[in-house]
């Protein structure tokens, strides 16, 4: 996985200080379930949702931008504790520079994963950009790197472990996490 890596690529992973993600395609595999009522589900991979857990942890800032809005993606996000969630962007270019503004970091601390079209804004501005291995082919084609893991089913998990392992925090972060979760005396499950 990550010791075939680019050192080039390496280099920019050990400056990431925020994870940015795209949610359809991205944290799901872009399945859309509409019931009779108009009211839409998402299927999130549980892997994926320790991995954010492990990166708060570790520090590192969490985002989730999504052209969409949906109450789903605020309530897996209040769920694992994401620091922001952007919805109904029409812009993403824009609303990307908005973020790094208003979050004070450089587009050099930023990583951005996604999968279609729509994200190439902000994959050409992030620092380092991460397309999940089934996007479409011009976002694979300008990324920095690819992940062997599709969307929705392990991607973001893979990401989130590899610019931990780089950053020399991943095991820190799992011994925080499980400390942690020992220390609760209220336990009521899983973030993930």
């Amino acid at each position: 996985m990550w010791n075939s890596m680019k050192r080039s690529c390496k280099q920019k992973i050990a400056r990431i200080r925020v994870l940015v993600f795209d949610v359809d395609g991205v944290l799901t595999d872009g399945t859309l379930f509409v019931d009779e009522e108009g009211r839409e589900l998402k299927v999130f991979h549980t892997r994926d949702g320790l991995g954010l857990v492990l990166a708060k942890r570790a520090g590192l800032k969490v985002v989730f931008f999504s052209g969409k809005a949906s109450p789903v993606v605020l309530q897996r996000a209040r769920i694992l504790g994401v620091d922001r969630v952007m919805q109904g962007i029409r812009n993403k270019g824009e609303a990307f520079e908005r973020l790094i503004r208003s979050m004070e970091v450089s587009p050099d601390e930023v990583c951005y994963m996604g999968d279609d079209i729509i994200d190439l804004p902000c994959m050409r501005k992030a620092g380092l950009a991460v397309a999940v291995s089934d996007a479409d082919e011009s976002v694979r084609k300008i990324s920095h790197w690819v992940s062997s893991k599709s969307g929705g089913r392990g991607a973001v998990r893979e990401l989130v472990e590899t610019v931990l392992k780089i950053q020399g925090k991943w095991d820190s972060a799992v011994e925080r996490y499980y400390s942690d979760t020992n220390s609760e005396s209220d336990n009521k499950g899983s973030l993930s």
